[in-house]
C-alpha cells in the first residue's frame, strides 16, 4: 500500500500525497498519523456501544409487545380474560392476536378491552382451530382488514341435519340441511360481526326455520322459513340478518295453497288453474252470501228463486223449499235458528235449516243488499230499505220492534264481532257498535282507516278485516270491533281482502285472471287464470273452505284444505 486516509487525512509514501513519509516527511507527519488513527479508534468503540445499547432495547420493545399465557381458554368469539405478564403494551383498543405456543395456526384476534396487572381481557372476532388449551402466545397486532376475493374452492362445507346455532367461526362456509324439518339459530349478531355471511341450502325435503338470537330479526321479522331445494346467502350487519334467494335448484308442482310454499317463486303464472267449484242447481243468477248453521252451508241467489241450497260439505247441494219467490238472504245463530229476509217485508223461519216456513213480517221492507240477518247473543238485527232504519228481533223472528234509527246511514251489512253489532257509513273512518242494535244503543269508533265499504270481510281466524280500495292496501284487523292492528299481508286487486286458508292468505280473482295469496308480507301471483272469482262471505269451518262464486247459475268454491287438488309449477 503506498497511501492510506485516515479520518479525512490521505498518508503516503511514496511522494504522491502531501502528508508523504519520504525524506523525513515522518518526522512531520507520523505524529498526526498516530493521532488520527486513535481518533478512528474512538468513534468505532462509540458505534460498538451504542449498537450494544440498541441490542437491548430492541429486546425490551420486542418483549412489551409480546407475553405469554397458561390460562385454560376455549377457542371460540366473544370475552377471553387471560393471566399473563405485568408491563406490555397491552393497551385498551389495541388489537391483539392470541396463538398457541405449540400451533401457532390455532389462534384467535380480538380487541383489548382492558389490561391491569396481570389480567387481560380480549373480546374475540375471528378464530381459527378449535379446542381448549394452556399454551399461549400473545402478540399486539392490528384491526384485521377487509378480506379479499376467495379462490376457486374456498367455501367449507357442513352438513346439518338437526337443530344448530350458527357461530362466527361459521362465516363464508355452506350450511347444507339435508334431511328433516329442524331450526338453525344464530349467535348474537354483536358477536357474529359486521359483513359475517355464509350460504344455507335446503337440500332436504323438509322446512328449515331460521331464528335469530333473541328480539333480533331477520328480514324485518322475528323468523324465516327456508323451504325445500333452495338456498340463499345470509349477511349480518352486526345488529340484524338478511337474506339473498340464490337461483332456483330445480322445477317442482306443490299445491299452490300449500304452506310448504310460502316463499317460493312460481316458475310460470301462464298456467290456466281451475279451482273446485260446484253447482248449487240455480238455472240463473249468482250466489247471494253464504251462512253455516246445523252443520249445514246455507246459500241463495241473487235472483228471485222459490228455494235457498244446503250443504254438508260444499260440494253436494240440495235445493230446500222457501214460503215464496224471493231474493233470499239468510242469516243463522250457528246452530238451531235461521232467519231469511228478502227485498220486502217478508220473512221465513227455521230450527234446521232444511225445512222452512214463513215468519212474521218486518215492520217494513229489508234493504235489497245489506239486509242480511246478524245474530248476536240472543238478539236479531236486519239492516232496513231506508239505510238509517234497522230491525231488532228478540225471541228468534217471532215478533219484530218498530223501526229503529242508526245513527248514520249504513253502508255495509251488520257484522258481528267481539259481541257487538258493527256496521260501516260509505265513507269517513268511523264505525259504529253496539250490542242490542236499538236507537240509541250505538257507539261511534274510530278506524285506523277509511275503509272501502264493498270489501269488508270475516276473516277465517274470526277477525274482521278492513282496507282502502287500493291494490297493495295495508289490511287492518279486530277482534272486538273498536280496536286495530296492522295484519301481516297486503289487500288484493283494488283492495280485495285475502282469506287465511292453510298458512297463506288467498284470493280467487277469475274475473281478472289472478291467483293471489300472501306470506310474511310478501305478495306471490300464484297462477294468472283461474276462471271463477269469490264473493266476500266465505266461510271455513274445520277443513273446508267454501265462497259463493260469480259464476250465472249459481256456483261456490270449495277447498278441503288438506286435499287440495291445485298445483302450480315452483322453483326449487
Amino acid at each position: 500500500m503506498s497511501s492510506v486516509t485516515i479520518n479525512g487525512n490521505t498518508y503516503s509514501a511514496d511522494g504522491s500525497t502531501p502528508k508523504d513519509m519520504l525524506n523525513g516527511g515522518h518526522r512531520t507527519h507520523f505524529i498526526p498519523l498516530c493521532s488520527d488513527v486513535a481518533t478512528v479508534a474512538g468513534q468505532v468503540q462509540n458505534n460498538a456501544d451504542q449498537v450494544a445499547i440498541d441490542a437491548v432495547n430492541a429486546a425490551n420493545g420486542a418483549n412489551a409487545v409480546r407475553g405469554t399465557s397458561t390460562t385454560s381458554t376455549a377457542v371460540g368469539a366473544g370475552m377471553k380474560t387471560f393471566t399473563t405478564q405485568a408491563g406490555k403494551q397491552f393497551t385498551g383498543g389495541n388489537y391483539v392476536t392470541v396463538s398457541r405456543t405449540s400451533a401457532p395456526t390455532t389462534l384467535m384476534h380480538g380487541v383489548v378491552t382492558s389490561y391491569s396487572g396481570t389480567t387481560l381481557t380480549v373480546d374475540v372476532s375471528t378464530v381459527a382451530g378449535s379446542g381448549t388449551h394452556t399454551d399461549w402466545t400473545i402478540a399486539l397486532s392490528g384491526a384485521k382488514g377487509n378480506n379479499g376475493p376467495s379462490g376457486a374452492g374456498d367455501l367449507p362445507y357442513v352438513a346439518k341435519t338437526s337443530a344448530y346455532t350458527l357461530l362466527s367461526t361459521d362465516k363464508g362456509k355452506l350450511i347444507d340441511c339435508t334431511s328433516g324439518t329442524f331450526t338453525l339459530g344464530f349467535s348474537a349478531c354483536a358477536t357474529l360481526g359486521a359483513a359475517w355471511t355464509t350460504y344455507i341450502k335446503n337440500s332436504g325435503t323438509g322446512k328449515i326455520t331460521l331464528d335469530p338470537n333473541g328480539a333480533e330479526l331477520i328480514n324485518g321479522a322475528a323468523t324465516y322459513t327456508l323451504p325445500p331445494g333452495t338456498a340463499m346467502l345470509l349477511q349480518c350487519d352486526g345488529t340484524t340478518l338478511r337474506t339473498v334467494t340464490v337461483g332456483p335448484t330445480q322445477l317442482i308442482r306443490y299445491k299452490i295453497f300449500d304452506n310448504d310454499t310460502n316463499g317460493m317463486m312460481p316458475a310460470s303464472v301462464l298456467e290456466n288453474i281451475t279451482p273446485p267449484t260446484f253447482a248449487v242447481g240455480y238455472g240463473s243468477g249468482f250466489l247471494y252470501g253464504l251462512a253455516y248453521g246445523n252443520g249445514l252451508f246455507i246459500t241463495s241467489s241473487n235472483h228471485p228463486q222459490s228455494a235457498i241450497g244446503t250443504s254438508p260439505d260444499g260440494e253436494t247441494w240440495t235445493l230446500r223449499t222457501m214460503p215464496s219467490s224471493q231474493v233470499w238472504k239468510v242469516g243463522t245463530n250457528g246452530s238451531n235458528r235461521f232467519i231469511a229476509v228478502c227485498n220486502t217485508t217478508a220473512t221465513a223461519t227455521s230450527t234446521n235449516g232444511t225445512t222452512w216456513s214463513a215468519g212474521t213480517s218486518l215492520p217494513a221492507n229489508a234493504h235489497s243488499t245489506n239486509g242480511i240477518p246478524a245474530y248476536n247473543a240472543g238478539v236479531w238485527c236486519v239492516f232496513g230499505n231506508l239505510t238509517t232504519t234497522n230491525f231488532v228481533s228478540t225471541d228468534d223472528g217471532a215478533t219484530w220492534s218498530a223501526t229503529q234509527t242508526l245513527p248514520a246511514a249504513q253502508s255495509t251489512r251488520p257484522f258481528v264481532v267481539g259481541g257487538l253489532f258493527w256496521f260501516k257509513p260509505l265513507s269517513g273512518s268511523t264505525a259504529y257498535t253496539s250490542a242490542t242494535g236499538l236507537t240509541g244503543s250505538w257507539t261511534a269508533r274510530t278506524l285506523p282507516i277509511s275503509p272501502s265499504p264493498s270489501y269488508l270481510t270475516m276473516q277465517t281466524n274470526g277477525k274482521l278485516a278492513i282496507a282502502q280500495q287500493v291494490t297493495g292496501a295495508d289490511v287492518y284487523e279486530t277482534t272486538d270491533g273498536i280496536n286495530w292492528t296492522l295484519a301481516d299481508y297486503k289487500a288484493g286487486y283494488s283492495g280485495m281482502i285475502p282469506y287465511l286458508l292453510n298458512g297463506v292468505y288467498v284470493t280467487y280473482q277469475g274475473t281478472l285472471g289472478r291467483c293471489t295469496t300472501y306470506a310474511n308480507g310478501i305478495s306471490t301471483l300464484r297462477s294468472s287464470n283461474i276462471g271463477a272469482d269469490y264473493q266476500f262471505q266465505a266461510i271455513l269451518v274445520g277443513t273446508r273452505f267454501v265462497a259463493p262464486t260469480l259464476i250465472v247459475g249459481g256456483y261456490v268454491i270449495t277447498v278441503d284444505t288438506t286435499n287440495m287438488p291445485q298445483t302450480a309449477l315452483f322453483t326449487r
